[in-house]
Order: structure tokens, then C-alpha cells, then sequence
């Protein structure tokens, strides 16, 4: 009788605390998993919207190079680039260059704008 009891004494229950933390704790984790997962699953659309990114700046870095200051559209497969030149706010020698990458849904993917000095 008195191993049992000893026995009995030896064995410790966990709180409704200690349950608790432990569920916090594992929670937290879990939650920061899934925020990781999110990020390398949609890490693809990511890379997408860089690469028009650095096409649509390209395409600015030769415009501005060559000084085509002209509208002008350039289909690229299944994309289509749309360069825009207007004068900016009644200015007499500052430009703006809009340059819009949309598909073929007509969906604008990247965009960029820049006002240029232009003298001549």
C-alpha cells in the first residue's frame, strides 16, 4: 500500500495553465509555418511581376538613351508595351514618359513614369 501511494504522489498532472501556454506556444508556431508556406508558394507571382519590371525599365533606360520621345506601341509575344510622351503640366521643356506593359486581356502588369528635361 505504501508503493501506491508513493507511486501515486511521484505522478504529476499538468494545470489548465500549463495546457494553455502549451497550446499558445504550438499555435504560434504552426501560425508561423503557414506564413512561410504563403511566401515560397506565391513567391512565383513575385518573380513575374519583377521581370516585367525590369522589362518595362529596360525599355525606359533605351528610350531615354536614344531619345525616342514619340508614343509608341511594341508587341512582345503575348505582351504589348505602350510608350506615352505628353508634356508635363504646360511646362515648356519638361516631358513626361509613361510606359504601361499590359497583356493581351489588356491588363496593365507594370507601369512606369518619369518627367524629363528635355531642352531642345
Amino acid at each position: 500500500m505504501v508503493k501506491i501511494m508513493y507511486a501515486a504522489k511521484k505522478l504529476k498532472a499538468s494545470s489548465l495553465v500549463e495546457v494553455t501556454v502549451a497550446m499558445v506556444i504550438f499555435v504560434a508556431l504552426l501560425s508561423c509555418s503557414l506564413v512561410a508556406y504563403l511566401k515560397l508558394t506565391t513567391s512565383g507571382l513575385t518573380a513575374k511581376k519583377l521581370e516585367y519590371d525590369l522589362v518595362v525599365a529596360d525599355y525606359a533606360l533605351k528610350t531615354k538613351a536614344g531619345k525616342h520621345f514619340l508614343d509608341e506601341e511594341v508587341e512582345r509575344g503575348e505582351i504589348k508595351l505602350v510608350r506615352r510622351v505628353r508634356e508635363y503640366e504646360s511646362r515648356r521643356y519638361l516631358l513626361l514618359l509613361e510606359i504601361y506593359l499590359v497583356d493581351t486581356a489588356g491588363d496593365t502588369l507594370s507601369r512606369y513614369k518619369e518627367v524629363l528635361y528635355e531642352a531642345s
